[in-house]
């Protein structure tokens, strides 16, 4: 039986056959901030390329795509509480 991984929830279905640099940025983020515990200050991500060199992400750039997953998460969050209030009152 193989093993799931933990990141395996945050990957899109299908997965993209060749992701963008933004969006394996943003993914990688996403997947730090749920076992880091400082949050953004403390996460640094480097890319990677095939014939190129090394090129680390700013932090400004990491607090930027962390900011806005956590808005997105608020949002989903918020949607979440309005959809099950909406059941709610449905039931009553």
């Amino acid at each position: 039986m193989p093993l799931r991984h933990p990141a395996r929830p945050l990957l899109p279905v299908p997965p993209p056959s060749l992701p963008q640099d933004d969006a394996c940025v943003a993914l990688a983020v996403r997947a730090l901030l749920q076992v880091v515990e400082a949050g953004a200050k403390s996460i640094e991500i480097a890319v990677l390329r095939s014939g190129a060199r090394t090129e680390m992400v700013s932090a400004e750039g990491i607090e930027a795509v962390a900011k806005a997953i956590e808005d997105s998460g608020d949002a989903e969050a918020d949607a979440a509480a309005a959809s099950a209030s909406t059941a709610a009152d449905d039931e009553e």
